[in-house]
Formats: C-alpha cells, sequence, structure tokens
C-alpha cells in the first residue's frame, strides 16, 4: 500500500515537473519499487478517466453503453502498460536503461495533474458547447501543452537530446491512439 508521505512526495514531484522545473526528476526514485508504486496514479486517474467516459458516453448515446465501459476500460489498462512494457526495450537500444524506473516514476504520476486538467475541459466542452473553431483550438492548446511536458520528463528523466524526447513522445502518442482508436472501433 502507498503511505501519504510517499503520494505527497509523488505528487510535490509532479508539481515540480509542471513548474518545468529540471530537478523535479530528483524526487522521484529510479528503483523497481518506485516504479510499480507509481501505477498508484492509475487509481488516482481512474475517476477522472471514469468521469471523461461517463460524458463522451452520454453525449454520444452509444447502442449499448456497458459494452462501450467494459471496452474502454479495457483500453484504460492498456494505455497504462503498453508504454512502459515497449519502452523496456527501448531504454535498452538508446543506453538508457538505467533511467527507466525514474522515468515511469515521474511519468505516471504526471498523470494525476494531467488528468485534473483535462476533466474540467471535457466537462466546459459537455456543459457549454463552443463553437467547433473554438473546441478545436482549446484541444490543440490542451494536447500541445501535455506533449510539451512528456517531452520535458522524457528530456530530463531519460536524460536524451531534444530529438530523442520528441520521437518518444511521438510514439507515446501514436501508441495511444492505437489503443484509443481500436477501442473506439469495437465500441
Amino acid at each position: 500500500m502507498l503511505s501519504l508521505r510517499e503520494l505527497i512526495v509523488a505528487m510535490y514531484g509532479a508539481w515540480r515537473i509542471l513548474r518545468l522545473d529540471a530537478a523535479a526528476v530528483g524526487w522521484f526514485e529510479n528503483t523497481p519499487r518506485a516504479f510499480w508504486r507509481s501505477f498508484y496514479a492509475a487509481v488516482l486517474v481512474a475517476p477522472f478517466y471514469l468521469a471523461m467516459t461517463a460524458l463522451d458516453i452520454a453525449i454520444g448515446e452509444p447502442a449499448a453503453p456497458l459494452r462501450q465501459g467494459l471496452i474502454n476500460a479495457i483500453a484504460y489498462v492498456m494505455g497504462w502498460v503498453a508504454y512502459p512494457l515497449l519502452m523496456v526495450y527501448l531504454t535498452a537500444f538508446l543506453d538508457r536503461a538505467d533511467t527507466y524506473f525514474r522515468y515511469f516514476a515521474a511519468y505516471n504520476w504526471f498523470h494525476v495533474i494531467q488528468a485534473a486538467i483535462l476533466l474540467p475541459v471535457s466537462l466546459m466542452g459537455a456543459v457549454a458547447p463552443l463553437p467547433q473553431n473554438a473546441s478545436m483550438l482549446i484541444g490543440i492548446i490542451v494536447l500541445s501543452t501535455i506533449l510539451m511536458y512528456d517531452w520535458f520528463i522524457a528530456r530530463t528523466a531519460l536524460r536524451v537530446d531534444a530529438g530523442t524526447a520528441a520521437s518518444l513522445v511521438v510514439l507515446d502518442l501514436l501508441l495511444s491512439l492505437l489503443i484509443s482508436g481500436v477501442a473506439d472501433s469495437l465500441a
């Protein structure tokens, strides 16, 4: 079980990432234990994801909401494990395996902050729909910001150059799009 102290330290580290503090990754241990404990972030993010999924279901009026909910739950779990599994090999290939655990501790815990930002944006779009151009602009800004933070985490935690960090962010994005695309096609 994650202790309150561990949670506070992890969230403080994530907050430091939010401030683009290059020393923020130092708040995350580079150990297998820290890696595995960072998946508690998935538990904290789950209510946000559930709320956003419920909004999508309510707005889209699916024919089988239970089926869509189950598919989304499977996609949620896959989203948390696919990229870390792929990165086992990529960090070894990049000669950065020694930074793997810290990278994912920072990456996973920062998802709590991302979810806290995404939910209000999703709610705003559902409660007070904006013109399509405005919604697209807000979506682009939010996505760009998230990708920038993912780049920052990769750059600082893995200690890679800017291009490599950008490539990893694109890979993560494509993997996420693949998982959500398959889930959407099944729902």
